[in-house]
């Protein structure tokens, strides 16, 4: 592992974080994920030459944006200068997803219930109009 001058961490393998069960307390499942999510703005930025980080475009998030939605994300340091810890929102996002997949799925239920119904009322159309030309030919007569 090495840290670069301008504030990259370049790691060789993979970074992991204690997530283990018996560290954790008042465990619940995220809930409004989706919501959340939505409210988020991703964003392309550059750094400010004076800070002499890496000058290309840049993609992520507004610190200052990021705490009005999940405050859990943003830290702040001693000099008033917040920060993002962006791997901890991917629970967010997986939750979100799943959220979102339930919609879908609830979407396929009222589209298969969309055609059923349309078939229905197609049946019915064809027969009313069965019933129509049988009752013209059998008054045509008595005319």
């Amino acid at each position: 592992m090495r840290l670069e001058n301008n504030g990259h961490l370049t790691i060789a393998g993979s970074l992991a974080q204690n997530s283990d069960v018996r560290f954790k307390t008042a465990v619940q499942t995220l809930s409004h994920a989706l919501d959340r999510v939505l409210r988020l703005r991703g964003v392309t930025y550059q750094w400010k030459p004076e800070l002499h980080r890496d000058p290309r475009p840049q993609i992520g998030f507004i610190a200052q944006e990021v705490e009005a939605v999940l405050p859990e994300l943003v830290s702040t340091d001693e000099q008033g200068f917040k920060s993002v810890a962006y791997a901890n929102a991917v629970p967010v996002l997986v939750e979100a997803i799943k959220e979102q997949q339930q919609q879908l799925e609830a979407l396929k239920t009222v589209k298969a219930e969309n055609a059923e119904l349309k078939a229905q009322l197609a049946a019915l159309a064809a027969r009313l109009g069965q019933l129509e030309r049988a009752s013209e030919q059998h008054a045509a007569p008595h005319r």
